[in-house]
């Protein structure tokens, strides 16, 4: 007796695709995280410094 559903194909077919787009995920993300900016830019900060250090 024959199956009344025909054959279900294999899903390995579809796991290159999937495969092919996690790597395009992952490499994007490393592209993006590698051009943020990241640096801060420089403060200056300006302590007091008391006088007898200063030599006066």
């Amino acid at each position: 007796m024959r199956s009344r559903y025909p054959a279900r194909r294999s899903s390995a077919s579809r796991l290159p695709i999937v495969l092919v787009l996690l790597l395009l995920v992952v490499l994007g993300g490393l592209y993006w995280l590698s051009t943020v900016d990241t640096e801060k830019p420089l403060t200056r900060v300006e302590k007091t410094i008391p006088n007898d250090r200063l030599g006066k």
